[in-house]
């Protein structure tokens, strides 16, 4: 449907949902967030919640995965045809999808940790998984996971182009 909408020359969009936590381990609410139009979730945000565990700096936290909801949910989200966003997401959690999902999925909002140390951010490992998988990332204008001054304030185009280069030199074009 964007493909087609793109053709005529008009502007498409996703109904997404960002913090998968009102789907409260309901797999009836994901189909019904499906018939509503949603088309990508982004399974957490700042808390963990019935999917999984949220990026932090705390590294037993990042160790954590998806709940066995979570799991089953990936799952059936491939078959609804729900997007599944990593964006957020612990880097436990983060390889359970690439493990478990059978469809390409996105990091709608990461960057590349490498440049900067954000737990938020995706490492090379993982932006390398994500290409495989056929999925993409977008980038997160935040100046906190932009560049290595994660305290910053001041968004910088610079750091802006550093973080889409550095994401195709290592995921490739059509992961960026």
């Amino acid at each position: 449907e964007m493909r087609e909408a793109w053709d005529r020359g008009q502007i498409a969009a996703f109904f997404t949902l960002e913090d998968g936590r009102s789907v409260g381990g309901s797999l009836e609410k994901l189909k019904s967030y499906r018939d509503f139009g949603v088309s990508l979730i982004t399974l957490t945000w700042n808390g963990a919640n019935c999917f999984g565990f949220p990026n932090s700096r705390d590294a037993k936290i990042m160790e954590q995965g998806l709940t066995a909801f979570g799991q089953e949910a990936v799952e059936y989200m491939n078959e609804l045809g729900i997007l599944v966003d990593v964006s957020h997401l612990s880097d436990g959690g983060f390889w359970d999808v690439v493990r478990i999902s059978k469809k390409p999925f996105v990091a709608s909002h990461s960057n590349c940790r490498a440049l900067s140390p954000h737990p938020r951010n995706l490492t090379d490992e993982m932006i390398r998984a994500l290409a495989e998988k056929g999925g993409v990332a977008g980038l997160n204008f935040c100046s906190a996971v932009l560049g290595r001054d994660t305290m910053s304030w001041d968004s910088k185009i610079a750091e802006m182009v550093a973080q889409v280069s550095h994401m195709v030199q290592v995921g490739g074009l059509e992961c960026a």
